[in-house]
């Protein structure tokens, strides 16, 4: 997890060890730690948690290409094409 603290700071957090030793506890105290503590420290700082851009990219990427099935004019740039052709399996 990356906390932004100020717009010139990022902290990281790192939580194996004490995930680690909730797993042991019970299977699924890791997994209730984490997303009580991300919700609740997302209240007051920016926290990025990479599954959220995960679902986000896919989302751009499906709009992208259903803009581009209407014939909508569509921003596409070098890196973008790598980006779809890298989603889409093909060679970068």
């Amino acid at each position: 997890m990356f906390l932004a603290v100020e717009a010139t700071q990022i902290s990281i957090v790192y939580l194996r060890p004490t995930l680690e030793l909730l797993g042991k506890a019970h299977p699924r105290l890791p997994a209730t730690f984490y997303r009580m503590l991300l919700e609740s420290v997302a209240s007051w700082i920016l926290c990025y948690d990479e599954s959220a851009c995960e679902a986000f990219y896919e989302w751009r990427m499906e709009s992208f290409a259903e803009a581009k099935e209407n014939g909508e004019r569509v921003w596409r740039n070098r890196r973008a094409s790598r980006l779809q052709g890298a989603v889409a399996g093909e060679a970068v």
